[in-house]
């Protein structure tokens, strides 16, 4: 039973020590599990040859009693219990009680009873944290721990279940008129509510307190006059138990009462009930919101546009960014289009709206609505590195931070323009300008230039720097396209499984086809480095065929060198072949080495050495004098793998790049190394890792032909030892749902509940869902 292992094990003694007469008294909330609780004490004692009875007669020993729903009993029911309680049966008799609140008409023979020695008190509380980490965080607040509530919450996605609705129908229908007025009044607030606003246009009522408070619906929060519901679900469940017209008038009548107070208590409830016209609610609503997390304020100020009779921009932009730092393009691009035709020829709106438009993968959309901008504005710097035109973004970026100085974008994009060709010089300078700008800029005031620049450092193969600048918090339609820079950086660092992570969050945000075909692919990238070749393939499939309906552009080409490399490492080298032309001849130096080098072992798979060897050695003339660390080492290491191949051991070892800064090229290096010399301790190296699959078997084996010690395959984890979120999947399987129900539970892609999937099949060793199901129904029970 969930949780309930103490409550389980007491009742298990007291059936196990029956020789005299002894009670349970099992109490809590509706819904804690009390019924459940006596269904496994008639279960136990069935099991101990004992039998069970729901009758309140004078017991014949052996016997266990169950008297369940107390609250609701007859008076002459209670009364033959408390007979028991005061003048208890003789022999083996155990008698077990449950109830809400202790019955009025029980209170006093309880005590007795209790004093005596004899009563087992078992108070049900709700469920702790780690005891319902299966089912997430946000059903767990919801619930508050409540079993009955956790359940039905989870069998229903979205809105109050109907049997939470039916049982706390049934907890208003026992209070008085005055008690069902305060408590549907509170339902109108939020987490908490203050009893003066909760009674707000009816006479304030303490006894229809103390009746609600009695009741357990309402609790004391531990501020003076303060109260909250005893769940958040209950709350959600009462306010959806009144009328439409009633609630108008009551967020209408709350309001009001909270008119000297903070605009963000005000909104919630003006939201719901200003009139169109209303300036006053759609100040309140604009000043709430400029302060309110992105999601929150989306809706306030769509809600304070809607309330206008003109269109404003000063209310559409931030409605934009509000909705586009949430992941919703369209809607964005939809409000700023609105704003833009209200101030036609406003250079910010045009940025904005392109910005908008290369994201959702419109590129000559934007590049044709920025064209009449400035040469030095950064719309059009941003518009040559979607092309991908590095020429031109270098001569618009010196433009740019003469006309503006202190604008970090720029100095970012100057820094990138030069860096890609291995000008690093000039770049560290404007990086420098562009981390002065960046570092002295509050996060609420960051828009673009924290993502330029961490994309600039990464180009310029600082890392560490970029990683920094990439995991500052971003605001507008930026937000996914740093969480998949931030997995580039990570996953070059070696630390693929928070490489994993910022890309499975970036996949999961992603609403858009080209925002999630350059996650999936980044996503399928680490996949295949990790070893995990379906999911690899399933994710680069994807964001192949994603990237085919949009225009072609960085993002685009990106995603295609991507899938180039991810397939090459899953082992399918014409599909490899097959991406690396898509991605064209666009590149920087640098990546179209990195790209040749891919060329060259999928030729060399498909058994064609000589086009291998032209495409590394093309590689080799593209990096000479290119002060660029990851090219020069993959180059490096691709020649190495090729004299290896020749027989010559001595070359391959002195070209391999076990001493790059970068983890992967290094492991590979010394791989390569091991090979070449059989170094125990080169191929010790290759191992370090961590998640670095094919590193790791390759070294493995060798080391094993050396007849040295090395286990076979590296685990990523514990037999059987899901993570938080594979647990929560893991729990939806066993109740039967399907990934499409699955991903609209938790706001996730069904592909990437399939990439869940897949690592819980390999972590718990089975086969099938029925198998997940019966695995979970073992380890979680």
């Amino acid at each position: 039973m969930l949780g309930r292992t103490p409550e389980l094990r007491a009742i298990t003694a007291a059936v196990r020590e029956l020789a005299s007469a002894a009670f349970i008294t099992v109490h809590g909330e509706p819904g804690i599990g009390k019924t459940r609780l006596l269904r496994e004490l008639a279960d136990i004692a069935r099991a101990h040859g004992v039998p069970v009875d729901e009758g309140t007669e004078v017991p014949r020993p052996p016997v266990v009693v169950i008297a369940d729903d107390l609250d609701d009993a007859e008076p002459d029911t209670l009364e033959a219990i408390a007979r028991l309680l005061r003048t208890p049966p003789r022999g083996g008799v155990l008698i077990a009680l449950a109830y809400r609140r202790p019955p009025a008409a029980l209170a006093t023979a309880l005590d007795v009873a209790t004093r005596r020695g004899i009563v087992t008190d078992l108070p049900l509380a709700p469920l702790a944290p780690e005891d319902t980490v299966a089912y997430g965080a946000a059903l767990q607040r919801l619930s508050g721990g409540n079993p009955f509530y956790l359940l039905e919450l989870a069998r229903h996605a979205g809105g109050v279940p109907p049997a939470i609705t039916t049982s706390v129908a049934g907890e208003l229908a026992r209070l008085s008129e005055p008690a069902r007025a305060l408590v549907r009044g509170a339902a109108v607030g939020r987490e908490r509510l203050d009893l003066a606003v909760a009674a707000a246009g009816v006479p304030e009522d303490l006894a229809a307190l103390d009746e609600a408070v009695e009741a357990g619906l309402l609790v004391p929060t531990g501020v003076p006059r303060h109260y909250r519901f005893r769940h958040p679900i209950v709350r959600m469940a009462v306010y959806d138990d009144t009328s439409p017209g009633w609630r108008l008038a009551a967020h209408a009548r709350v309001a009001d009462a909270l008119r000297s107070g903070p605009a963000r208590a005000r909104a919630h409830h003006l939201e719901r009930c200003a009139k169109a016209g209303d300036e006053e609610a759609v100040a309140v609503l604009a000043e709430a919101a400029s302060q309110a997390p992105p999601e929150t304020a989306a809706r306030w100020y769509a809600a304070a546009q809607r309330l206008k009779r003109d269109r404003r921009r000063s209310l559409l932009v931030p409605l934009a960014n509000a909705l586009a730092t949430t992941g919703q393009l369209e809607k964005s691009l939809q409000a700023l289009r609105e704003a833009l035709a209200l101030v036609p020829g406003d250079r910010r709106l045009i940025a904005a709206v392109a910005t908008c438009e290369h994201l959702l993968g419109r590129y000559a959309t934007a590049h044709a609505r920025i064209s009449a901008l400035p040469e030095h504005d950064v719309a059009l710097l941003v518009d040559a590195l979607y092309e991908p035109d590095y020429a031109a973004l270098k001569s618009r970026a010196k433009r740019a931070v003469v006309a503006e100085p202190d604008n970090a974008t720029a100095w970012a994009l100057l820094a990138l323009a030069h860096g890609t060709v291995g000008e690093l010089t000039t770049a560290e300078e404007a990086l420098q300008e562009a981390v002065a700008i960046v570092d002295a800029t509050p996060d609420e005031q960051l828009v673009d230039s924290a993502y330029y620049l961490g994309f600039a450092e990464y180009m310029c193969e600082r890392d560490v720097d970029a990683i920094r600048h990439l995991r500052r918090p971003a605001q507008g339609p930026l937000k996914l396209p740093m969480l998949v820079g931030l997995a580039h950086a990570l996953e070059r660092q070696g630390r693929l499984p928070e490489a994993m992570e910022a890309a499975e969050r970036a996949v999961d945000l992603a609403r858009h086809d080209q925002l999630l075909s350059w996650a999936r692919a980044e996503e399928a990238y680490i996949a295949a480095v990790m070893g995990q070749r379906e999911r690899a393939l399933d994710a680069a499939d994807e964001a192949v065929a994603l990237a085919g309906r949009l225009d072609a552009s960085f993002l685009t080409i990106a995603t295609h060198a991507l899938t180039a490399a991810t397939f090459l490492e899953a082992g399918r080298p014409e599909r490899s072949l097959q991406q690396a032309r898509l991605a064209g001849d666009k590149l920087d130096p640098g990546r179209r080495a990195l790209l040749l080098v891919v060329q060259g072992f999928a030729e060399g798979m498909l058994g064609r050495p000589a086009a291998a060897v032209e495409c590394v050695e093309r590689a080799w003339a593209l990096v000479q004098g290119l002060p660029l660390q990851v090219p020069q080492a993959m180059v490096g290491n691709a020649r190495a793998r090729f004299a290896l191949l020749a027989g010559d051991r001595e070359g391959a070892a002195a070209l391999a790049a076990a001493d790059s800064p970068f983890p992967l090229y290094a492991a590979e290096g010394h791989l390569i190394r091991g090979l070449a010399l059989g170094s125990t301790e080169d191929l010790v190296a290759a191992q370090a890792v961590p998640g670095a699959q094919r590193l790791h078997d390759e070294a493995a084996r060798e080391l094993r032909r050396l007849g040295h010690a090395a286990p076979g395959r590296q685990r990523r984890f514990a037999r059987g030892e899901l993570s938080g979120r594979e647990r929560e999947i893991a729990e939806l399987v066993a109740q039967g749902r399907s990934n499409r129900e699955i991903a609209g539970t938790l706001f996730l892609a069904e592909k990437t509940i399939e990439g869940h999937l897949t690592n819980i099949f390999s972590k718990l060793g089975v086969r099938s869902r029925a198998e997940v199901a019966a695995y979970m129904a073992r380890a979680y029970a």
